[in-house]
């Protein structure tokens, strides 16, 4: 009986190493790790405190001493559990400090900013602890972030974004690794099921907490996996089909490899975009070729450029691509405050900010040449006498708006005494040269050139002062816009004329 006894102790022992040695061995291969780690040997890692956080974090750092990095625990206390999330903390931190890891905390009010703000309560949460992950990634020169996401998680967001009627990108959407704002993600456990991953805490001996909201049905995800998904894998399983998880979980890794491709291939056109954290700038001219499928990503990348959180639904991403191919569709206005436009050959994505319009700056023709400082503008403004006046063509050098600058030419009127520049204001109206003294508002001008909205109130528009008793003040020209007035075009004997250049900062 001694025997028998000792013979399965062995037996159980060999199943532990083989299962904690193939688990390790499996996320050793899952990525290519020196290639992640080439320009850096520090890791963020994601710990909630439940199973697969524990798993991972366990792991990496058996890993670390291997292929030496160090990891850094990550924990984010979404104040949403008042009983449990204390306990979910100090656990984190004992597991940390037993380890001799490095730990950064952080707390947030998930309800406050889902009031606030619209979002759900899930992405709201998540919002909030990807800013934690993003600053303490920052704050540490660390630009990897490891997440615990496994197989089942695979296939319950296969499930979820199937019903929501997503495409490629959202039922591919865990991969092993992406980019996000300026961190690189990696999740290396999404070829191992949950049940394995509880196998190796057991012979590892490590604890770890359960979050109690996981059993509640109260999101679309918690629906999901406690009761969706349970009866499809009872009914697959009555009918005698067999390993259907396995199939979820492969179906959602091929479809991930597949959008891995296609993020390549969209982030190749991306890289010739001018874009900053305010705009997105795409070229009609240069992507209305392009397959739909690549320009939709396309689009959706741009928006989340912006904003990471953002979740434009089809008819959003459908009507900005429609304008990239043409179609007079009008703006589009999407969640999160931002707008697309079409604004000349381009399709503008961006978010409005509260810009103020600057203060007039006003000139005497003594003070001639000057250079004016006005807003996002640089204004130079000379007089020049009128050496070869046949080679203004129309008074006027058209601008290329996209070349952020603009020159103009403008006839001297008797009794000019100075010049403003100011932005346009409600009412504004000029004679635009060629419509026979007509005058148009400048908003139509503005609407009619395509100038975007943000634009419209930095926009200088030039003033001509008069000495003169009776003369009014007129709008002389837009030189951003390359447009003057009819009363100031260049006449056949004239000496000299004004010289305005504008260009954008």
């Amino acid at each position: 009986m001694h025997q028998k006894e000792n013979g399965t102790q062995v037996r159980i022992q060999n199943t532990m190493a083989m299962v904690q040695n193939d688990i390790l061995h499996r996320i050793r291969i899952s990525i290519d790790w020196h290639r992640i780690l080439s320009n850096n040997r520090a890791m963020l890692v994601g710990v909630s405190g439940g199973p697969d956080s524990i798993a991972l974090a366990d792991v990496l750092n058996r890993l670390g001493e291997e292929l030496d990095f160090t990891v850094i625990i990550a924990h984010f206390n979404h104040g949403l559990r008042s009983d449990e999330a204390p306990r979910d903390e100090g656990f984190v931190r004992s597991f940390a400090l037993e380890r001799n890891l490095p730990i950064e905390i952080g707390h947030g009010d998930v309800l406050e900013l889902s009031e606030e703000s619209g979002l759900s309560i899930e992405m709201a949460a998540r919002k909030l602890r990807f800013e934690f992950f993003e600053k303490t990634a920052s704050e540490n020169n660390c630009n990897i972030l490891a997440l615990g996401h496994n197989a089942n998680d695979q296939a319950e967001n296969l499930i979820l974004r199937l019903f929501r009627g997503s495409g490629g990108q959202g039922l591919g959407s865990l991969q092993p690794v992406r980019e996000f704002g300026k961190l690189t993600t990696v999740r290396p456990m999404l070829a191992i099921f949950r049940h394995e991953i509880l196998s190796y805490l057991e012979w590892r001996n490590l604890d770890y907490r359960v979050d109690s909201t996981n059993f509640e049905n109260t999101t679309d995800r918690g629906k999901i996996r406690n009761a969706i998904l349970p009866e499809i894998l009872d009914a697959l399983d009555n009918i005698g089909w067999g390993s259907p998880m396995e199939a979820l979980a492969r179906s959602a890794s091929l479809l991930a490899e597949d959008e891995s491709l296609f993020n390549d291939i969209v982030a190749g056109f991306f890289s010739d975009i001018k874009s900053d954290e305010n705009s997105v700038t795409l070229s009609q001219s240069s992507l209305n070729t392009v397959h739909p499928s690549i320009l939709g990503r396309l689009v959706l990348k741009s928006i989340r450029n912006l904003d990471p959180d953002i979740r434009p639904d089809r008819n959003h991403v459908d009507r900005i691509t429609m304008m990239l191919m043409g179609v007079p569709v009008g703006g589009v206005d999407l969640p999160g405050g931002i707008r697309a436009e079409i604004s000349g050959e381009n399709v503008i994505i961006y978010r409005p900010m509260e810009i103020t319009s600057p203060d007039p700056v006003s000139l005497d023709l003594s003070e001639l040449p000057a250079v004016v400082d006005f807003g996002d503008y640089v204004l130079i403004i000379d007089v020049e006498s009128m050496e070869n006046p046949e080679k203004i063509i129309d008074s006027r050098t058209l601008i290329d708006f996209d070349s952020s600058q603009g020159k103009v030419h403008l006839s001297i009127p008797e009794g000019l005494r100075g010049i403003t520049i100011r932005s346009a204001d409600p009412g504004d109206r000029m004679e635009p040269l060629g419509m026979g003294g007509h005058t148009k508002k400048i908003q139509d001008i503005f609407v009619d050139t395509k100038t975007p909205k943000s634009a419209r109130i930095v926009e200088p528009i030039v003033i001509f002062e008069f000495e003169i008793k009776g003369s009014e003040s007129f709008i002389a020209g837009i030189p951003g816009l390359g447009l003057i007035s009819e009363k100031v075009k260049i006449e056949p004997g004239s000496e000299r004329m004004i010289y305005i250049s504008v260009k954008r900062k």
